[in-house]
């Protein structure tokens, strides 16, 4: 994880020209010729400043960065300095009326301005009410179901639940969103677990842009109470995990096309596995586990997507964000819908959402409430869980995912009672056992969270081992091949893609797929690589390692020939 945050530090200040990414903001208030220009995607689909304060806001809540810090404050105060007397100010994608990427760019703006704000810069929030009442009096001005027949409008009922969440909200936000989102035929069809809700009748078209309407839903149930909302967004999870969400945390629904249940796409060709949906995947699954957080199931979801699909998005090699992440074939392929660089570096939505996502990574590692540290995810870091005058700190060493040993150093002025719960993944195949000072203090199963409520001193040492093994997950969508099963391979929660030229077809192993563990041999000197036995190996290797033009799958043929 620190790697990606570093990659994404480079990228950012890579691709932050101040003047480029103010000049549709000036523009807006009247200059006609502002320095700088659009660049990339910012000539359809403006996001360059708020995919920079994404990326930039998030990281800064977590390390210093004092070049990011000074880009960030300037391009604050830049955008500052755009607002009108009156006291609007007009975003980009939105202006003085409310063109097709509306919502597009609201969403956008709002992640971005409460990314600056949560990062310490005093401006954010005020700019963010600022542009929000000017847009809340554009829609309203619309008829109504405007809003509900907007490409996108997704992203537009996420931006008001935001702001109303944010320390700026007001009633008004969450008004606005009743009035003009809330689609009542929608919640009612999720709620019964109805798959068409989720392929074919959702408002307007599908995309996995609805999984950001999931996440408004949800934050309505926090504002209000609603139960509605909850039992809706329980059923769009279900709907979601069950048929549409693939192995390594990928989405296989997008746009344009049909996606039925259980289609899993695994090609560029199908315009499947763009990492916004990943990313919104990963956001959906983070307030699923606010609310319930003994519920393993959500953290498991934020697991997969981090250690595959988030760590795809970025070349080991080449700096930029993946538009795409295939399954199969090579990752440059699924660039070319970003027309630029491999991978892309023109401001494209995947950009945006990935900015913001490799910032917050650390967001994800520990929860805490009133009783205690809850450990989600296994990365070296340490934190410090407070409640009163109670104050415990905990540092975890691993190299996870490429050892499963894990210490938790405790240190603590004086005894305090607190709960620690750690995570046993699901992907274990038995119980963990835990000591604490080296004895046996409890085991869990796969699937919950261990609780180790006691009194902890200065020194006390939590250990275990996480049993990383193989497996195997049949594929079951549309690229089925006539006589032969297709396996993905994971390495724990790791998905391993097969490495190698695709032109005689699908790579075909001569194996029995439960016994992987006996003819996937690891490779020396290499963690997380792998190789068949025989005379002519076939590589495995992680999916997140390889280059932008290395032929693969992640899903070979393997089993016996009849």
């Amino acid at each position: 994880m620190q790697n990606a945050m570093a990659a994404n530090v480079k990228y950012l200040l890579a691709n932050s020209d101040g003047d480029n990414m103010l000049w549709l903001f000036r523009y807006l208030t009247g200059d006609a010729h502002p320095p700088g220009r659009k660049d990339g995607w910012e000539k359809s689909y403006p996001a360059h400043a708020a995919q920079f304060l994404m990326g930039a806001g998030n990281t800064l809540r977590w390390q210093e960065q004092p070049e990011l810090r000074r880009r960030l404050d300037q391009l604050i105060a830049g955008i500052k300095a755009c607002q009108t007397t009156d006291g609007r100010l007009l975003v980009p994608g939105v202006g003085n009326k409310l063109d097709k990427q509306w919502g597009y760019s609201m969403q956008m703006f709002a992640h971005g301005m409460v990314a600056a704000a949560r990062s310490g810069n005093a401006d954010g929030y005020p700019l963010l009410a600022a542009a929000h009442r000017y847009y809340a009096s554009l829609l309203r001005s619309q008829p109504p179901g405007f809003a509900l027949n907007t490409d996108l409008n997704y992203q537009g009922h996420i931006a008001s639940l935001l702001v109303h969440l944010s320390p700026v909200g007001t009633p008004d936000e969450l008004r606005l969103a009743e009035q003009c989102f809330v689609s009542e035929p929608w919640l009612e069809a999720l709620a019964a677990r109805r798959p068409e809700a989720i392929w074919r009748d959702c408002p307007k078209w599908p995309h996995c842009y609805e999984i950001v309407a999931f996440e408004a839903y949800l934050d309505h149930y926090r504002a209000t109470g609603d139960q509605r909302y909850l039992k809706a967004m329980l059923g769009a999870w279900e709907l979601i995990r069950e048929s549409w969400r693939d192995v390594g945390g990928t989405i296989a629904i997008c746009e344009h096309q049909q996606y039925p249940p259980k289609c899993y796409p695994m090609s560029r060709k199908r315009h499947v596995g763009e990492f916004c949906g990943s990313v919104f995947w990963l956001r959906f699954n983070h307030r699923l586990h606010q609310l319930f957080p003994d519920d393993e199931r959500y953290v498991d979801e934020i697991e997969q997507v981090i250690l595959n699909a988030a760590l795809a998005g970025q070349d080991p090699h080449v700096p930029g964000i993946h538009y795409h992440l295939v399954l199969e074939g090579r990752k440059s392929e699924g660039d070319s819908y970003a027309q630029g660089p491999v991978p892309s570096q023109r401001h494209t939505c995947c950009e945006g959402n990935g900015t913001w996502l490799y910032g917050n990574l650390p967001e994800y590692l520990f929860s805490a409430d009133a009783d205690g540290l809850i450990v989600n995810l296994y990365q070296s870091a340490t934190t410090t869980w407070s409640a009163g005058d109670k104050s415990v700190r905990v540092s975890m060493q691993t190299r996870f995912p490429e050892d499963g040993r894990v210490v938790l150093k405790v240190s603590a002025a004086q005894p305090t009672r607190m709960e620690l719960r750690l995570r046993i993944p699901r992907w274990c195949p038995s119980e963990v056992v835990v000591a604490v000072d080296g004895r046996e203090a409890g085991s869990g199963r796969p699937g919950s969270y261990l609780r180790l409520d006691r009194t902890w001193s200065e020194g006390n040492t939590v250990s275990f081992h996480l049993p990383l093994t193989l497996r195997v997950h049949r594929y079951a969508g549309e690229a089925r091949l006539p006589g032969a099963e297709r396996y993905a391979v994971l390495y724990g929660p790791v998905l391993l893609a097969c490495v190698g030229s695709l032109d005689g077809g699908v790579p075909r192993i001569a194996e029995e797929p439960a016994r992987v563990s006996d003819w996937l041999i690891p490779d020396p000197g290499r963690p997380l690589h792998f190789r068949t036995r025989g005379e002519a190996p076939r590589q495995f290797t992680p999916w997140w390692r390889l280059g932008h033009d290395e032929p693969f799958t992640c899903y070979p043929v393997i089993g016996k020939q009849p």
